[in-house]
């Protein structure tokens, strides 16, 4: 055995010419790549002790990566989803194999593949860390588009139970009264029942025993129409901690929590006397403007979650150039404030171009949400504490920016001791019709 691990490890998956970079091996089956651009790259065969009957991989990356595995070395590829076990659709064989697919501006960070064959050997590490969870159960997510979704945000509701619950939704998930803490005994797992999901616990609302939580789970790779697809929750484990990574979820993420701005990510602009910087972590802005250092918008949703002292106004800054961040003549903004003509507003090189008098109210916090797709820009405006949408605005930037850096700006009038506080932005992917929560499986023992 300790021989097959070494010839394993010394060749499966050896680059051929084509593939110039350096491979690092952890273990058999791992494969720690930094592999970028818009190529393909063909892993050698390595021989298995019998006929491969079903395929895993994973994969690590950023932008669209797609990969194919054949298991009659390379004779017959096809193509696999990222976590889900693929156990049907490619031809037997005893030659495993893969070829990787990068498009433009991708990155392929990482490889993990395990198999099993009809000698009843199965080729993994799995997941040791989700033996302390009791239960799990399948969540069928259905996609109803014509293509496949990459690195998607989605959202999920977990419930803590159905106790007094009139009329629970078929499509959240109840964990029956299991669960032992504020929802960090919570796990989502790729289709392998082995592969983590990045997560984001949003919020824990209601009360014992009936609360529930919003959580938001990045899917590596989300299967077009037609296709049956689903991950697991796995959970209760009373010593389970809380793995919440809203920067490994979302696109852009920035929570306000540390002493100072973050100048790795942002870049600060004082109009005179602006002031930026943390307060009770919140993002606090008097005529100050950030924008992201990096970051840029092309499509997508931006959502921030704001609130005004005195006579101010709360910008968002959709795409921007940063040629000349205050001033620029192309920029797009979204604007609320209890200012005549500028209570709802979306405009574009600081011009107001459609707006609807209804203003906010001071210290009241909101969640503003913009969608940009193409030239055409959502700005929706809901109250924090039940969500319920407020006013909606729609404008067409025809000819505009398609692509630019995001801000926030608070915009306050000369004298007024007043400010914005920010508590935190995020930007996720937007499509037009969201995949959705299909159905949820029975309760399985783990």
């Amino acid at each position: 055995m300790i021989i097959r691990i070494i010839i394993i490890i010394l060749c499966l998956l050896v680059p051929r010419n084509l593939w110039a970079e350096r491979v690092a091996w952890q273990a058999a089956l791992v494969n720690y790549l930094n592999l970028t651009g818009s190529k393909v790259y063909e892993s050698e065969a390595v021989t298995t002790e019998g006929t491969i009957t079903n395929i895993t991989a994973n994969w690590d990356f950023s932008g669209s990566v797609h990969l194919e595995v054949s298991a009659n070395n390379g004779v017959n590829y096809v193509s696999i989803v990222n976590g889900f076990p693929l156990v049907k659709g490619f031809v037997p064989g005893n030659q495993l194999r893969y070829r990787v697919i990068l498009e433009p501006k991708s990155l392929l960070r990482r490889i993990t593949l395990f198999y099993t064959d009809n000698k009843v050997s199965r080729h993994t590490f799995g997941n040791p860390e989700l033996s302390g969870f009791t239960y799990r159960k399948a969540i069928y997510i259905e996609n109803s588009l014509e293509n496949e979704l990459v690195n998607y945000q989605l959202k999920i509701k977990v419930g803590e139970a159905r106790v007094q619950v009139p009329s629970p939704e078929k499509t959240d998930v109840y964990c029956d009264g299991k669960i032992k803490a504020d929802f960090k005994d919570i796990r989502f797992i790729c289709a392998d029942g082995e592969t983590n999901l990045a997560y984001y616990l949003e919020s824990v609302q209601g009360e014992r025993p009936n609360r529930f939580a919003i959580f938001w789970v990045k899917i590596p790779q989300l299967p077009k129409k037609g296709v049956n697809f689903w991950i697991y929750l796995y959970y209760s484990n009373p010593k389970a901690q809380d793995l919440t990574l809203p920067n490994e979820v979302f696109d852009f993420f920035e929570g306000f929590k540390g002493k100072s701005l973050d100048l790795e990510k942002w870049e600060i602009y004082n109009e005179l006397k602006g002031e930026a910087g943390i307060v009770g972590a919140e993002l606090r802005l008097n005529n100050s403007t950030i924008l992201s250092r990096i970051f840029k918008l092309e499509n997508g949703i931006i959502e921030f979650k704001a609130r005004i002292q005195g006579a101010c106004g709360i910008q968002g800054i959709v795409r921007d150039k940063k040629e000349n961040s205050l001033y620029s003549s192309v920029n797009q903004t979204v604007y609320a404030s209890n200012f005549l003509g500028a209570e709802h507003t979306i405009a574009v090189g600081n011009i107001v171009k459609v707006n609807i008098g209804k203003p906010i109210v001071p210290d009241k916090y909101y969640i503003y949400r913009v969608i940009a797709e193409g030239p055409n820009l959502i700005f929706e405006r809901y109250d924090a504490r039940d969500f319920n949408k407020e006013v909606e605005l729609r404008f067409s930037d025809i000819g505009g920016l398609s692509e630019g850096h995001i801000g926030l700006r608070g915009d306050c009038m000369s004298g007024n001791e007043g400010a914005v506080y920010f508590d935190w932005i995020r930007v996720r992917q937007y499509t037009a019709d969201s995949p959705k929560v299909l159905s949820i499986g029975d309760e399985e023992a783990n």
